[in-house]
């Protein structure tokens, strides 16, 4: 794990997950690109010490991606 990962500590259908996410801010405004918004990807998702974030439904990691985000813009708020 890399120093730029960001850790959300979130609890999915009863287990308790430890989560490494990437920051990815929003981006307005280059040219011809598509502008994006802020996001998360997950990168690992632990299980006590075992990663499971390969064995994930799409939904899951989606919830996980959002609820990090709402975290980190709520701990930037401060």
């Amino acid at each position: 794990m890399t120093e730029t990962l960001y850790k959300f500590n979130c609890e999915v259908e009863g287990v308790e997950l430890t989560c490494h996410l990437e920051y990815e801010p929003a981006e307005f405004n280059h040219g011809e690109a598509p502008d994006f918004p802020a996001c998360m990807n997950l990168v690992n998702a632990y299980c006590d010490k075992v990663d499971i974030a390969h064995i994930l439904m799409q939904s899951i990691v989606d919830h996980i991606c959002e609820e990090a985000l709402t975290q980190f813009n709520s701990e930037s708020d401060e």
